[in-house]
């Protein structure tokens, strides 16, 4: 274990004491220590191989199985996905939305609460997606996933085509409230187009940062949306004359 390796791998420990619901103050009172100590260690500072596996036993995993976790970091990733893995995603949009989840750092266990999925449900969904090669399922239900953010999905391909037809029936009705909507038609420069189209990638990575702190919150309210960060060439002539 090299020492740039312990930031990965206390972000994976962190992940399965939060799957088990264990705050710093509970891990100190099972590890009859303060409060402090746990937090200095699970921060890199101090931190010993037996402190490491003390916490690991309360979160039922041992250290391989950690090391294991901990490679699930962007580098490295594969961002390529094959039409094969495409069809199998797109036979089923929830196990592909729970593989979109776990990419976003939820544990299966959150998916299986949220979603109030019994553990028979949980793991025919995470299986499907290890049999595709997306995840890499790991012993008590934990996983690992394969395929980096924002995979290589085929133009016209089955995921975008499901999608599009899921998406459609959901932002079909444009009458939305106040402050939930925005359209702008404009005439731009293809110089112009490909700062927008940055300006879109960065708006939709903020959108899921704002996700990732949101879900770390604790008995907050939270409610879901999409959110469409879309655009397309357009012909104003086409626009209807009342007259």
């Amino acid at each position: 274990m090299l020492h740039s390796d312990i930031p990965r791998i206390l972000a994976a420990l962190k992940s399965a004491l939060r799957a088990k619901n264990l705050t710093y103050k509970a891990i100190a009172a099972r590890l009859g220590v303060h409060e402090a100590t746990v937090k200095r260690n699970l921060n890199g500072r101090g931190l010993s191989l037996e402190f490491l596996e003390r916490v690991c036993n309360l979160a039922d995993l041992r250290i391989p199985e950690l090391l294991e976790m901990s490679k699930d970091g962007e580098d490295g990733r594969e961002h390529h996905i094959s039409i094969r893995q495409e069809s199998g995603l797109a036979s089923n949009l929830l196990s592909t939305f729970f593989f979109l989840l776990l990419q976003r750092k939820w544990t299966p266990e959150e998916i299986r609460e949220e979603f109030r999925l019994t553990e028979a449900q949980l793991v025919n969904h995470l299986i499907r997606l290890d049999r595709l090669g997306v995840i890499k399922l790991l012993p008590n239900n934990r996983v690992r996933v394969l395929i980096g953010r924002h995979p290589d999905w085929k133009t016209g391909g089955p995921i975008r085509q499901s999608f599009n037809r899921w998406l459609g029936q959901q932002f079909a009705n444009m009458d939305y409230p106040r402050g939930m909507f925005e359209v702008e038609t404009v005439k731009i420069a293809p110089s112009s187009l490909v700062l927008v189209q940055s300006l879109m990638k960065d708006f939709s990575e903020a959108i899921i940062r704002i996700g990732e702190r949101d879900h770390q919150l604790r008995g907050e309210q939270l409610a879901w949306y999409s959110i469409l960060v879309a655009t397309r060439p357009v012909d104003p002539l086409s626009i209807p004359d009342g007259d």
